[in-house]
């Protein structure tokens, strides 16, 4: 039983992403209040997966590859939400998207041969997206200050930055999975 929580978990994120995208067409009057805890209920479903695969040992292929998708899913959707709220710059949004576009792309292409676990750089980038999504959830519901509005923008350029980092990183792996396979 313990060995499916993780797995769970992982559906779980997408299925409140769902709910989220579901809830927008309402407009209910606290919507970004309601997406705010739809967020972070998902998002800790993204540490509990993974907090309790480690513990009880039970890392599978399934989480490898379907919980870094959760987490994409997850900030697809509330980062395309938050677009027309003006709260994260439109050129941050796109470029968080693409990289992720790209480096999960290449990552999927090579799964038929290895599957290239999620690394510690881009662990720290979904952190920061999270946290920057949370922090413009919050300048919506409670209304804008300087405070929430200063925090937005350090935080989705701290992701950002660290999002290329990471890619760099991945781009460094790939070439030698890549590097392997033409020499054998």
């Amino acid at each position: 039983m313990y060995t499916q929580i993780p797995n769970i978990l992982t559906i779980l994120r997408i299925a409140l992403t769902i709910v989220a995208i579901a809830l927008v067409p309402f407009a209910p009057t606290n919507l970004y209040a309601y997406l705010l805890a739809l967020f972070i209920v998902a998002a800790l479903t993204d540490f509990f997966d993974g907090y309790l695969a480690r513990r009880f040992h039970t890392e599978s292929d399934f989480g490898k590859i379907f919980d870094p998708l959760s987490d994409k899913v997850l900030t697809f959707v509330f980062l395309i939400l938050l677009y027309p709220a003006g709260v994260i710059a439109p050129v941050i949004i796109l470029l968080l998207i693409v990289r992720d576009l790209v480096i999960d792309g290449v990552r999927a292409s090579l799964a038929s041969s290895v599957v290239i676990p999620a690394i510690f750089t881009a662990k720290v980038k979904t952190t920061l997206i999270f946290l920057t999504v949370i922090s413009a959830l919050l300048e919506l519901a409670l209304g804008t200050n300087e405070l929430l509005r200063a925090m937005t923008m350090l935080l989705s350029l701290t992701a950002l930055a660290c999002a290329y980092i990471s890619a760099g990183q991945y781009a460094q792996i790939f070439y030698r999975v890549y590097q392997s396979r033409t020499s054998e």
